[in-house]
């Protein structure tokens, strides 16, 4: 063997001794690894697979010295020794964490340790306790993994010999189930990133963005200053611009180099460290520029209310260049920014296709020259008829739209008559931030996809006043921003109406319409609201939103200013001789 090739032994683990290894701080989890991510499906299939004496796959460790920490993996918090042959994890984190969380006793949890799973003796089948009614024939997993815990469990109930011996099967499993494993000893971490990129080629593929923190960051650094996309996500946070999607940070940094964001990166990885930190130092900048932007210039207080995630992209890429642009320029990108966001792609081209058309408009060459070669590529027809009608939801673009019209409006808290902090309820509430003002009993939300980089859009349209009930009821007409405390106290959609109630009353606040008006409600249509006649309201509503939607992105779009050139540029320009 050559010296400095990494050497490989194949062993096998009982689960209890894994357990333990958890449990003792032996396994670590490097810097590289991905978020958990696994399901309640993905964690009742591995155990039925170890009772049902099913491959659980292969897990791949790295052995080397550890020092002492605190790890935090989910609720689990492990004090950690100083060891000289830890147990570094390349491959099954999921699988161990699922094993260690659901097993391990509640006194290595911080808090509430998750939930907890089941293991039904008459079906065989395993659920989650949440889903589970009461029942002495449904045995907890906790502490099953240890002879002691099944003992103690079977002289609190009595079961058949068919039942007992059925958990005694899966108690045996627990303790004894044998999972292969490959241990890799090498001092070279280049040789570890190659071999966790192989790993995760097939299967249950990790995504781009997610390789690419991986292979950008070093499990022998400090986790601060780190060349990787959590630095890019620190930028965010700083300005409460909330957690962007990796897969949408992975664009921004690739963006930087290049238009072609969908080009393979792994060949820029392979510079100098100091090389790809500053690499993502200019994109942490640009960021920050182009998140500074959005807040003050376009009028988008937070990540989740941005239309279109291409958007962000190409301002990045825009302020690497001009990180400083004149205020004539940045007028003009903030039209071109909500031209854009109110036409949407083209439908042929699709978005990553308009992206990249984008980005190749951006160069280093003046910045208002840029700016205008962006503006030439949307439509000036305007202004746009945007529309309220789709069902409401933040994974789509006219939701997106509607409610960072909503933020723009200054909404009051209903309670307190205060301003509310939109951006911090959007981080806390998602879609949930603006609540409801009629709940009917057919009403439900849509799962959030608030991480998607293209938002799904809406067909469905508002059908008139027969129909109203029904549609205009999932539309944002039905929505209003509320506080984080009012959510968090579980305030729904009966407190909502008697906050509405006082607000429209002149006895009791001096201009009713100024704080309804910071919601766009009329304040005539709320009397509507609390007779009954839920229909009038959503319509009165409908139509108020909808103007103070096209004032909004027809005011920031500003379509009646054509294209022309700033006093400075035709200054410097030659004159015609």
């Amino acid at each position: 063997m050559t010296e400095g090739t990494p050497s490989t032994a194949a062993d096998r683990f009982k689960i209890a001794q894994l357990v333990s290894f958890v449990a003792s701080g032996k396994i670590r989890i490097p810097k590289f690894q991905r978020p958990l991510r696994w399901d309640r499906n993905n964690r009742l299939e591995l155990f039925d697979s170890i009772y049902r004496g099913y491959p659980i796959g292969t897990l791949l460790f790295w052995r080397r010295p550890a020092g002492e920490e605190t790890i935090s993996r989910g609720s689990l918090r492990i004090k950690a020794p100083d060891l000289p042959d830890a147990l570094w994890v390349v491959d099954g984190q999921q699988r161990l964490h699922t094993l260690a969380s659901i097993l391990l006793p509640p006194d290595l949890h911080d808090g509430k340790p998750e939930e907890e799973i089941l293991f039904d003796v008459a079906t065989e089948n395993f659920m989650t306790a949440a889903r589970s009614a009461p029942s002495s024939k449904r045995f907890p997993l906790r502490g099953a993994h240890e002879t002691r815990g099944t003992v103690q469990w079977l002289r609190e109930h009595e079961v058949g010999d068919i039942e007992y011996e059925r958990i005694a099967h899966l108690s045996d499993r627990l303790q004894n189930f044998e999972v292969p494993a490959y241990i890799v000893e090498t001092d070279e971490e280049a040789d570890l990133r190659l071999i966790f990129d192989r790993t995760n080629t097939s299967g249950k593929r990790l995504k781009r963005a997610e390789v690419f923190h991986a292979l950008s960051t070093s499990n022998l650094l400090d986790a601060g200053d780190q060349p990787n996309l959590r630095r890019l996500d620190r930028v965010a946070e700083d300005r409460s611009f909330g957690t962007i999607a990796p897969d949408t940070l992975l664009k921004c940094v690739l963006a930087m180099g290049s238009p072609d964001i969908t080009r393979d990166f792994r060949a820029e990885l392979d510079r100098p460290s100091e090389e790809r930190s500053g690499d993502i130092e200019r994109a942490a900048s640009a960021l920050g520029h182009a998140v500074r932007f959005l807040q003050e210039d376009a009028k988008i207080p937070h990540y989740r209310l941005l239309p279109y995630q291409y958007l962000l992209v190409c301002l990045v890429r825009y302020f690497g260049f001009h990180p400083d642009p004149q205020p004539f320029t940045r007028v003009s990108l903030r039209r071109w920014f909500w031209r854009t966001a109110a036409a949407g792609p083209p439908g042929r081209r699709g978005h990553t296709g308009f992206m990249r058309r984008l980005l190749a408009e951006v160069e280093g060459d003046d910045a208002e020259d840029s700016a205008e070669r962006l503006l030439s590529l949307v439509p000036v027809e305007g202004p746009v008829d945007l529309g309220v009608d789709g069902r409401f939801g933040l994974n789509r673009s006219q939701s997106r739209i509607a409610a960072a019209a909503l933020a723009a409006l200054g909404p009051v808290d209903l309670e307190d008559l205060q301003p509310l902090d939109v951006r911090s309820t959007l981080e806390e509430h998602g879609t949930s931030a603006l609540l409801r003002i009629h709940q009917s009993a057919s009403s439900r939300d849509d799962g959030e996809r608030d991480d998607a980089l293209e938002p799904q859009e809406s067909s469905s349209g508002a059908k008139g006043a027969a129909d109203s009930r029904v549609v205009l009821g999932q539309t944002a007409a039905n929505r209003v921003f509320v506080s984080s405390q009012a959510l968090t106290s579980g305030s729904g959609s009966e407190e909502l109406g008697d906050a509405l109630a006082r607000a429209a009353s002149a006895t009791a606040i001096e201009a009713p319409s100024d704080v309804l008006g910071s919601h766009a409600i009329p304040v005539d249509a709320v009397s509507r609201l609390l007779d009954g006649h839920v229909e009038e309201f959503l319509l009165m509503r409908h139509e108020a939103l909808a103007t103070a939607v096209d004032e909004f992105v027809n005011a920031q779009a500003e379509w009646e200013h054509r294209r022309r050139r700033s006093i400075e540029t035709l200054l410097k320009a030659p004159l015609d001789r």
